[in-house]
């Protein structure tokens, strides 16, 4: 059990554990830049932008398949079943639950949904020491999740942050976060491997060629005429 958030991501989100979701993000829009530059024909129109909306956030979720997610990957992933069909990610680790969301500054919280403010309670001190009484024998601590938002936002086609925030406990502020970008951005180079470098190189292609293979083309030109 800890005492802050701050003890929280010191001991249980290091640099080894989130380098894995900054490369993901990495070359997701290595991906999506890639197919920007080579199908500018394509990407023209007054519905471009929604539609590299939705190319760009099928890129990040696909990265985060069964098939995809890289070896020894340090996070649980569900896909969680919501209202109209829809579902969220959602990363689970030890006492952590992650998911992911847009927001409009490195300080900011992505829009309410009623599923944010509930998990957003776990992250309350007082909520992480209640007790319960076993069988009227000894008293233990029930340790409620803590919750964090893997936070993004582009610019001009580039990741402008990537950060792991920590809600308070009403969803009205940001407690804690990671700035993942600015952290693991130096070290970038200093810690990968040949097979680490690989591997990577292996899911961008296969990812494009997914993309390339389903008729883009005809995907694309049917929303630019929409």
């Amino acid at each position: 059990m800890y005492k802050s958030t701050s003890e929280l991501i010191k001991n249980e989100l290091s640099n080894s554990v989130i380098k894995p979701l900054y490369n993901i993000f990495d070359d997701a829009f290595i991906v999506y830049n890639d197919l920007l530059d080579n199908n500018k024909e394509i990407f023209k129109g007054q519905y471009t932008s929604e539609i590299k909306s939705r190319l760009i956030n099928f890129i990040i979720k696909r990265y985060f398949d069964d098939d995809m997610v890289p070896k020894n990957f340090p996070f649980e992933v569900k896909a969680v079943r919501m209202a109209y069909g829809q579902k969220r990610l959602e990363l689970r680790r030890k006492n952590i639950i992650l998911t992911l969301g847009k927001a409009q500054t490195t300080n900011t919280l992505p829009s309410y949904a009623e599923y944010k403010s509930i998990y957003a309670k776990g992250n309350s001190m007082i909520a992480n020491q209640l007790m319960i009484n076993i069988d009227g024998g000894e008293e233990k601590y029930i340790d409620s999740p803590h919750y964090g938002i893997i936070t993004y936002n582009i610019n001009e086609n580039k990741l402008q942050f990537l950060n792991i925030i920590m809600p308070d406990s009403n969803y009205k502020y940001v407690l804690d976060s990671i700035p993942i970008t600015a952290r693991l951005k130096i070290v970038e180079n200093d810690n990968s491997s040949t097979e680490e470098d690989e591997d990577r190189f292996f899911r961008r292609e296969s990812i494009k060629k997914e993309i390339l293979d389903n008729d883009i083309h005809d995907h694309v030109e049917r929303g630019n005429q929409s």
